[in-house]
């Protein structure tokens, strides 16, 4: 199957997007790339503290009886990707793969995603093993 593929249905278009592959598919006219308009929204400082109390509140209620994953420390915070990828000195990408499981981490990112959230090495080592256990 292509890497996006369209459809029409009763609510109107809809892509499908192969999130497994590696190339990053041209948004079609007459929609918006979901990146762009958070990144527009974290620009604008109330707009990214509403985001960022949101994130936190899908930590607390969500995700309070689940086994603590890098995601959910790094939500608790209220960060996106982008932002603890950021604070750490790595990519969006890393994290995106740190936290599905799909990368070996080195100890100084370790480190460094910890001093970012605030949480020891330990905790952060706990989370991604967790996420590998359940992913």
């Amino acid at each position: 199957m292509p890497a996006h593929a369209e459809a029409t249905a009763t609510t109107g278009p809809v892509i499908y997007a192969d999130f497994a592959s590696p190339q990053r598919v041209p948004v079609p006219s007459g929609y918006t790339d979901i990146d762009k308009v958070v990144a527009s929204r974290e620009r604008d400082t109330s707009r990214r503290i509403h985001l960022e109390r949101a994130r936190q509140v899908l930590a607390e209620r969500l995700y309070a009886d689940v086994t603590v994953t890098l995601a959910v420390l790094r939500l608790r915070k209220g960060w996106s990707q982008r932002q603890l990828a950021d604070a750490a000195g790595t990519s969006q990408a890393h994290i995106a793969r740190i936290e599905s499981g799909r990368e070996d981490v080195r100890l100084g990112t370790l480190r460094r995603i910890a001093g970012a959230l605030g949480v020891s090495v330990g905790d952060v080592v706990a989370a991604v093993e967790a996420q590998e256990r359940s992913g």
